[in-house]
């Protein structure tokens, strides 16, 4: 929540709901859990909800103060959030952006993100054409990237074959690809009649259904199987093997 003239007093430090301003960070409200470095030389006002006023004078969680910001910790000591006692819009430290500002910047990435992958689909689908022939083109294309740019962070090549198949089916309908970026597009991308999968797609995401939901919808279009299932040696969890 936003706070009236980047004044961070009008909102709770510790969730965010409007709040009133009171002495909440003086003395023992405040005082620094050893070893975080915070300070409790100087009286603050902190303000909370009457929900979290509440439960800090039932002693459920603490304040500790130190410098621009306010942290809540549990009676045991942990932190639990952080928040800037002022708003700074124009600041390149997100820690000090209000939410809707943290909101609209992240929509704003997203935004570029999705027309980046419109570029490099686009590009890489060039490239495919031009260097096509045996299975290597995405690699070759991945290791080019890398030695005209410097840039070591490229795209891996499995993912550039994805978006070079991915946008004849999405070429002139960029909107309908950021809608349906991911899996979901690379399975349209793979269906006979791409604009009429994209139009199936497009309604059942639109209706709420899950977007693996969605995948599987596809796949049985498409007379494929489910896909079949694996676990990650890596974090332990179940996912959908990779095709």
């Amino acid at each position: 929540m936003a706070a009236e003239d980047s004044d961070v007093s009008l909102i709770c430090a510790r969730c965010g709901r409007p709040a009133a301003l009171g002495p909440h960070g003086e003395g023992e409200h405040h005082e620094p859990s050893k070893g975080m470095g915070g300070t409790a030389e100087e009286p603050e006002q902190v303000a909370l909800c009457r929900a979290c006023h509440d439960a800090f004078h039932g002693k459920r969680f603490r304040l500790l103060i130190n410098g621009d910001f306010v942290s809540t910790l549990s009676p045991t000591g942990m932190v639990q959030s952080e928040r800037a006692l002022v708003v700074k819009e124009d600041s390149p430290d997100p820690r000090y952006w209000s939410d809707e500002h943290l909101a609209v910047m992240i929509a704003q990435a997203l935004e570029r993100a999705a027309d980046m992958i419109y570029v490099v689909g686009q590009c890489a689908y060039e490239w495919q054409r031009r260097y096509g022939y045996g299975d290597k083109w995405a690699e070759e294309l991945a290791a080019f990237v890398r030695e005209e740019t410097g840039q070591t962070r490229g795209y891996s090549p499995r993912q550039l074959q994805y978006w070079a198949k991915e946008f004849p089916a999405f070429k002139d309908k960029p909107d309908d690809w950021k809608l349906l970026a991911g899996r979901i597009a690379h399975t349209i991308a793979s269906d006979e009649n791409p604009q009429e999968a994209m139009g199936l797609a497009t309604v059942s995401l639109l209706a709420g259904k899950p977007r693996m939901a969605v995948v599987e919808e596809l796949r049985e279009r498409q007379g494929k199987e489910p896909p079949e299932k694996c676990t990650c040696a890596a974090c332990g969890n179940v996912h959908n093997r990779k095709e």
